[in-house]
């Protein structure tokens, strides 16, 4: 894995500026967001969403594992262990909270329940990006500027060096693993995580 130096990033996407993963709900938007979290090496068939972690589930081998010096799940056909990188995570979770912004549009018919539900994985994820970003601090530093149609100084777009994504995502596919393949996720107690090879929503158990 590699660093780059980006294009300038733009402090307000969509407000003066285009950005492909925000703004209004789309077919392109959601395929772009589709493309981005999925680490597997077959692309999505569109309209398929890809919003949970199942597709960015990843085998270490044992010697990987090793280094971490923690216990983990080991899978059913024994050839590693069960794993997601955090960028993914953090990319779900931001993910997650764009689609609440427009909840008319992507959960029109959730239950009381769902909506709890939908509202606690809000919490979870606002408390994991905040300690991902705090850890992973940016001081690029922002210029202020003058700009004509706001009376506040607003930031300057930005250049960064940030790690390739594209080398990111290559090494995640080399490690992709199927978690709904048969007998590949088995809970030591409660048996086949996905029966038939079908997620479950666990909301509805």
């Amino acid at each position: 894995m590699d660093y780059r130096l980006t294009e300038p990033i733009s402090a307000y996407p969509n407000g003066y500026h285009a950005d492909p993963f925000f703004g209004d709900p789309s077919p392109e938007l959601d395929q772009g967001w589709n493309d981005r979290l999925r680490c597997k090496k077959a692309s999505n068939p569109q309209g398929t969403d890809a919003d949970g972690l199942e597709d960015a589930t990843i085998r270490l081998s044992p010697e990987e594992f090793s280094h971490y010096n923690q216990s983990g799940i080991l899978l059913g056909d024994g050839s590693g262990y069960l794993a997601t990188p955090t960028a993914y995570h953090d990319l779900h979770c931001i993910r997650f909270l764009h689609k609440t912004v427009y909840p008319e549009h992507y959960f029109p018919n959730d239950s009381e329940k769902k909506q709890l539900g939908r509202n606690a994985h809000a919490r979870h994820c606002l408390h994991n990006l905040y300690h991902s970003l705090t850890c992973n601090a940016d001081m690029t530093i922002r210029v202020m500027r003058w700009h004509p149609n706001l009376h506040l100084p607003s930031p300057v777009d930005h250049e960064h060096e940030c790690m390739n994504w594209d080398s990111i995502d290559e090494w995640a596919k080399e490690r992709y693993v199927d978690t709904a393949t048969p007998g590949l996720l088995v809970h030591p107690t409660k048996g086949k995580v996905f029966p038939g090879g079908k997620y479950v929503d666990h909301d509805e158990e």
